[in-house]
């Protein structure tokens, strides 16, 4: 027979239903906010949008299997993030994915503006995987204390990677391949 102090340990450790439910509310608020940022920087890795939709997925998966300590983290989305970095860069060692179009918001040329964005994504492709990842974080808004914490990095080789990135980018942008 269960004792009070029984059910109450019980209590502790898997929630009620009205936990459960405010749990699904928060991951679900949380996956609407953060899966398109997501998406976009894993997009720019790699141009195949349905193998990005499926990495991505998985992060989220991860993310919803781990909710209860990833809803304590300041910023869960870096998580998912750097999971989905990741597996898309086990990946990629394997198999190179070919360059397909990207779409992107139209300006006042859309034609002019998809086609070099296009190219500069295809160029992003074919950085050196930190390069990429550090350039990526960037365009996303991420600072360099905060690119190296998704990374697992210091903030130092944050700024060594974006630094090459930029380099690398410029001239390939340019013309040359390096």
């Amino acid at each position: 027979m269960a004792t009070a102090e029984d059910e109450g340990w019980r209590d502790a450790v898997s929630p009620g239903p009205v936990e459960a439910v405010q749990e699904d509310a928060a991951f679900k608020e949380f996956f609407v906010r953060c899966w398109e940022p997501v998406r976009l920087a894993v997009s720019m890795r790699v141009a195949d949008e349905r193998f990005v939709e499926d990495e991505v997925q998985e992060a989220f998966l991860l993310a919803r299997r781990n909710w209860d300590q990833l809803r304590h983290f300041d910023k869960p989305e870096w998580w998912v993030l750097k999971v989905a970095l990741r597996r898309i860069g086990r990946i990629l060692a394997r198999e190179r994915r070919p360059a397909v179009p990207i779409r992107v918001p139209a300006t006042t040329d859309p034609i002019a503006t998809i086609a070099e964005n296009e190219r500069v994504y295809a160029a992003i492709r074919q950085l050196p995987r930190r390069q990429a990842e550090a350039i990526i974080l960037f365009t996303l808004g991420h600072s360099v204390a905060a690119s190296a914490e998704i990374l697992g990095v210091t903030p130092g080789s944050v700024k060594k990677h974006r630094y090459l990135a930029r380099k690398r980018l410029r001239a390939m942008l340019a013309g040359g391949t390096r």
